[in-house]
Protein backbone atom coordinates (compact mmCIF):
# COMPACT_ATOMS: atom_id res chain seq x y z
CA UNK A 1 0.00 0.00 0.00
CA UNK A 2 1.29 3.11 -0.76
CA UNK A 3 1.90 5.76 1.70
CA UNK A 4 0.23 9.54 1.50
CA UNK A 5 1.59 12.67 1.92
CA UNK A 6 -0.83 14.51 3.61
CA UNK A 7 -0.51 18.27 1.77
CA UNK A 8 -1.65 20.99 4.40
CA UNK A 9 -2.11 24.86 2.71
CA UNK A 10 -3.67 28.10 4.36
CA UNK A 11 -2.98 31.75 3.06
CA UNK A 12 -3.36 35.19 5.98
CA UNK A 13 -5.87 36.84 3.90
CA UNK A 14 -9.08 36.70 1.73
CA UNK A 15 -7.27 39.16 -0.54
CA UNK A 16 -4.19 36.25 -0.94
CA UNK A 17 -7.26 33.89 -1.52
CA UNK A 18 -8.96 35.25 -3.83
CA UNK A 19 -6.52 37.64 -6.45
CA UNK A 20 -3.55 35.51 -5.35
CA UNK A 21 -1.82 32.21 -6.76
CA UNK A 22 -0.36 30.86 -3.21
CA UNK A 23 -3.05 28.46 -2.69
CA UNK A 24 -2.70 26.67 -5.99
CA UNK A 25 1.29 26.71 -5.74
CA UNK A 26 1.41 25.11 -2.06
CA UNK A 27 -0.77 22.19 -3.67
CA UNK A 28 1.68 21.70 -6.80
CA UNK A 29 4.65 21.70 -4.74
CA UNK A 30 3.25 19.48 -2.85
CA UNK A 31 2.08 17.26 -5.34
CA UNK A 32 5.30 17.65 -6.68
CA UNK A 33 7.15 16.79 -3.54
CA UNK A 34 4.70 13.56 -3.20
CA UNK A 35 5.98 12.20 -6.72
CA UNK A 36 9.09 11.94 -5.80
CA UNK A 37 8.51 10.25 -2.76
CA UNK A 38 6.53 8.08 -4.37
CA UNK A 39 3.26 8.75 -2.43
CA UNK A 40 -0.15 9.28 -2.94
CA UNK A 41 -1.69 12.72 -1.92
CA UNK A 42 -4.19 13.77 0.97
CA UNK A 43 -5.36 17.70 0.57
CA UNK A 44 -6.08 19.64 3.37
CA UNK A 45 -7.14 23.38 2.36
CA UNK A 46 -7.22 25.56 4.93
CA UNK A 47 -8.18 28.37 2.67
CA UNK A 48 -7.61 32.01 4.49
CA UNK A 49 -6.99 32.18 8.00
CA UNK A 50 -4.31 34.73 9.72
CA UNK A 51 -2.01 33.24 11.93
CA UNK A 52 -1.04 36.81 13.89
CA UNK A 53 -3.07 36.28 17.00
CA UNK A 54 -3.78 32.55 16.12
CA UNK A 55 -6.60 30.84 17.86
CA UNK A 56 -6.54 27.29 17.18
CA UNK A 57 -10.42 26.67 17.02
CA UNK A 58 -10.82 29.06 14.12
CA UNK A 59 -9.09 26.60 11.94
CA UNK A 60 -11.50 23.63 11.49
CA UNK A 61 -9.20 22.06 9.02
CA UNK A 62 -5.94 22.16 10.67
CA UNK A 63 -7.88 20.64 13.72
CA UNK A 64 -9.31 17.45 11.84
CA UNK A 65 -5.76 17.26 10.54
CA UNK A 66 -4.48 17.14 14.32
CA UNK A 67 -7.47 14.51 15.05
CA UNK A 68 -5.91 12.60 11.93
CA UNK A 69 -2.43 12.72 13.49
CA UNK A 70 -3.80 11.71 16.96
CA UNK A 71 -5.70 8.73 15.49
CA UNK A 72 -2.45 7.68 13.62
CA UNK A 73 -3.87 8.29 10.01
CA UNK A 74 -1.30 10.77 9.46
CA UNK A 75 2.52 9.48 8.87
CA UNK A 76 3.88 12.44 6.61
CA UNK A 77 2.76 16.00 6.12
CA UNK A 78 3.55 18.68 3.46
CA UNK A 79 3.23 22.19 4.34
CA UNK A 80 4.81 24.88 1.69
CA UNK A 81 6.77 26.36 4.88
CA UNK A 82 6.29 25.67 8.38
CA UNK A 83 4.81 29.19 8.92
CA UNK A 84 1.94 27.75 6.87
CA UNK A 85 1.17 25.38 9.47
CA UNK A 86 1.24 28.02 12.57
CA UNK A 87 3.22 31.60 13.44
CA UNK A 88 2.13 31.72 16.42
CA UNK A 89 4.31 29.96 19.25
CA UNK A 90 1.54 28.08 21.26
CA UNK A 91 0.50 27.09 18.54
CA UNK A 92 2.82 26.21 16.56
CA UNK A 93 4.29 24.25 19.96
CA UNK A 94 1.04 22.38 20.02
CA UNK A 95 1.67 21.07 16.55
CA UNK A 96 5.02 20.25 16.75
CA UNK A 97 4.23 18.79 19.87
CA UNK A 98 1.60 16.43 18.01
CA UNK A 99 3.62 15.73 15.07
CA UNK A 100 6.51 14.84 17.28
CA UNK A 101 4.68 12.33 19.19
CA UNK A 102 3.38 10.59 16.45
CA UNK A 103 6.25 10.15 15.18
CA UNK A 104 5.26 11.97 11.86
CA UNK A 105 7.68 12.88 9.30
CA UNK A 106 7.12 16.82 8.29
CA UNK A 107 8.31 17.88 4.60
CA UNK A 108 8.83 21.29 3.38
CA UNK A 109 10.37 23.01 0.42
CA UNK A 110 13.27 23.50 2.57
CA UNK A 111 13.78 19.81 3.23
CA UNK A 112 12.36 17.24 5.35
CA UNK A 113 12.27 16.93 9.22
CA UNK A 114 12.13 14.13 11.68
CA UNK A 115 10.92 16.08 14.76
CA UNK A 116 12.45 12.62 17.40
CA UNK A 117 15.48 14.46 16.21
CA UNK A 118 16.72 17.00 18.19
CA UNK A 119 18.55 18.78 15.63
CA UNK A 120 15.74 18.92 13.24
CA UNK A 121 13.40 19.40 16.28
CA UNK A 122 15.45 22.77 17.44
CA UNK A 123 15.51 23.40 13.73
CA UNK A 124 11.82 23.59 13.67
CA UNK A 125 11.92 25.94 16.88
CA UNK A 126 14.31 27.96 15.42
CA UNK A 127 11.80 28.22 12.29
CA UNK A 128 8.79 28.97 14.25
CA UNK A 129 10.37 31.67 16.64
CA UNK A 130 11.71 33.10 13.23
CA UNK A 131 7.63 33.28 11.61
CA UNK A 132 6.56 34.70 14.47
CA UNK A 133 9.48 37.45 14.47
CA UNK A 134 8.75 38.56 11.39
CA UNK A 135 4.63 38.32 11.81
CA UNK A 136 5.42 40.75 14.40
CA UNK A 137 7.70 42.89 12.60
CA UNK A 138 5.22 43.28 9.70
CA UNK A 139 2.16 44.05 12.17
CA UNK A 140 4.25 46.33 13.39
CA UNK A 141 4.96 48.44 10.12
CA UNK A 142 1.44 48.29 9.50
CA UNK A 143 0.66 49.70 12.09
CA UNK A 144 3.11 52.18 11.92
CA UNK A 145 2.52 53.10 8.64
CA UNK A 146 -1.08 53.49 9.34
CA UNK A 147 -0.80 56.05 12.02
CA UNK A 148 1.62 58.03 9.17
CA UNK A 149 -1.36 57.64 6.92
CA UNK A 150 -3.41 59.20 9.66
CA UNK A 151 -1.58 61.84 10.59
CA UNK A 152 -0.86 62.61 6.62
CA UNK A 153 -5.02 63.28 6.83
CA UNK A 154 -4.54 59.74 5.16
CA UNK A 155 -7.69 57.05 4.85
CA UNK A 156 -7.33 54.04 6.55
CA UNK A 157 -10.32 51.86 4.95
CA UNK A 158 -13.56 50.56 6.78
CA UNK A 159 -16.09 53.52 7.37
CA UNK A 160 -15.21 57.06 7.68
CA UNK A 161 -16.41 58.38 10.93
CA UNK A 162 -19.74 60.40 10.80
CA UNK A 163 -19.65 63.71 8.90
CA UNK A 164 -16.30 62.65 6.71
CA UNK A 165 -15.38 60.10 3.46
CA UNK A 166 -13.01 59.15 1.90
CA UNK A 167 -11.73 60.88 -1.42
CA UNK A 168 -8.72 59.54 -3.28
CA UNK A 169 -7.75 57.28 0.03
CA UNK A 170 -7.90 60.62 1.89
CA UNK A 171 -10.63 62.20 4.48
CA UNK A 172 -13.19 64.52 3.05
CA UNK A 173 -15.76 66.58 4.94
CA UNK A 174 -19.10 65.15 3.80
CA UNK A 175 -21.14 68.65 3.36
CA UNK A 176 -24.32 66.79 3.46
CA UNK A 177 -23.66 65.04 7.19
CA UNK A 178 -21.38 68.13 8.49
CA UNK A 179 -24.38 70.19 9.67
CA UNK A 180 -25.19 67.37 11.62
CA UNK A 181 -21.75 67.27 13.19
CA UNK A 182 -22.05 70.88 13.96
CA UNK A 183 -25.54 70.88 15.80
Amino acid sequence: MKETLHIYRRVSSDIQKKDGDSLTTQLVQGKQKSDSLGFKTKDWNEGSVSSASEDITKRPIMLRLLHAIDEGKVKHLYAFHTDRLSRNEDTWHLIRTKIKEKGVTLHTNAGTLDLNSPQDNFIAKIMGAHAQYENEIRRLRSVLGKEQRVRNGGFTGGLPNFGYKSIDKKYAIDKENAKWVRK
